[in-house]
């Protein structure tokens, strides 16, 4: 099965992680929405499972980007999509509803000819560590 995860949070935040997320696990936009895609989702069967994985990462990408002054605080999962043989997407939502607001501005600095790299790199990489090694503790969010 092909999965995706729609996710939500800030929109600013959301598309610089999509800037530096763009092999594995990946952020992407469609349709004005962001995902994740992870290939280790291609190995599950189950929505849930799915969703465990998912949020592993989103924990990871929360913590770690904190330390790129990243806007992920509200970073979490909306939506399991899963991508039928036909192309068609069923989508499993979770009971409760959202609510999102903000606004947009964009800008890439860049020193003499050189344009800086993405602003999450950091977090992309570290991100990939500690996906790659079970003995990298997830981080939890702090209540």
């Amino acid at each position: 099965m092909r999965w995706k995860i729609e996710l939500d949070g800030n929109k600013n935040g959301l598309e610089e992680l999509s800037e530096s997320f763009d092999e594995d696990p990946r952020i992407f936009e469609e349709s004005g929405e962001y995902y994740l895609w992870f290939s280790e989702f291609e190995q599950l069967n189950k929505a849930g499972e799915v969703r465990d994985a998912g949020e592993k990462i989103i924990k990871s990408i929360r913590h770690l980007g904190k330390l790129d002054s990243l806007r992920v605080d509200e970073l979490e999962w909306y939506c399991i999509i899963e991508i039928q043989e036909d192309g068609s997407e069923r989508r499993i939502k979770p009971l409760s509803a959202r609510a999102t607001a903000g606004s947009r501005a964009r800008a890439r600095l860049s020193v003499g000819d050189e344009e800086l790299p993405p602003i999450a790199e950091s977090t992309y990489e570290y991100t990939q560590l500690a996906l790659e090694d079970d003995v990298v503790p997830v981080p939890h969010k702090a209540d």
